[in-house]
């Protein structure tokens, strides 16, 4: 997470990036949002996502919902290094998101595993940001591959 979300944003979407998420806590305003959303698309970015962290409140969202396609959930306490627990409030977390904004792109980040992954899609994330389980995995294809038949055999 870095803190001047507009600056790293612009140079990310010119130097390729498609999709660009920020940290809703980084993020002064929804009009403010909206000028920095609008210049990384004017610099090549498709896709704009929010990221919350797993203690600010689900209402925070509110006033970026619309300029958003996707919303990243935390699952882990803290941020920064791989291997953190995953955080059972994030299915919770994810369940209500799906609620309130049906059309959104749920994506979880953080602690995700074969353990979580069946019921994170069941309450209505379609994207996981699987670090420490297929890394640690003796074969990381074949886990990758076990991760997503279990996401998509829940959703079925």
């Amino acid at each position: 997470m870095v803190k001047d979300v507009s600056e790293i944003g612009g140079l990310l979407a010119q130097a390729g990036c498609t999709r660009i998420i920020a940290h809703v806590e980084t993020l002064d305003s929804a009009t403010k949002a909206q000028e920095i959303f609008d210049s990384w698309r004017k610099n090549g970015a498709r896709e704009i996502g929010i990221a919350i962290l797993a203690d600010t409140p689900l209402e925070t969202l509110e006033a970026y919902s619309d300029l958003c396609q996707s919303v990243t959930v935390m699952s882990i306490a803290s941020i920064g290094k791989q291997g953190i627990p995953f955080d059972e409030r994030a299915y919770g977390r994810v369940a209500d998101l799906h609620a309130r904004y049906p059309d959104l792109v749920i994506e979880v980040d953080g602690g995700v595993s074969e353990t979580q992954i069946a019921t994170l899609a069941r309450a209505g994330a379609t994207r996981f940001s699987v670090g420490s389980a297929i890394a640690k995995a003796s074969d990381p294809a074949a886990m990758y591959q076990k991760l997503k038949t279990i996401a998509e055999s829940a959703i079925q």
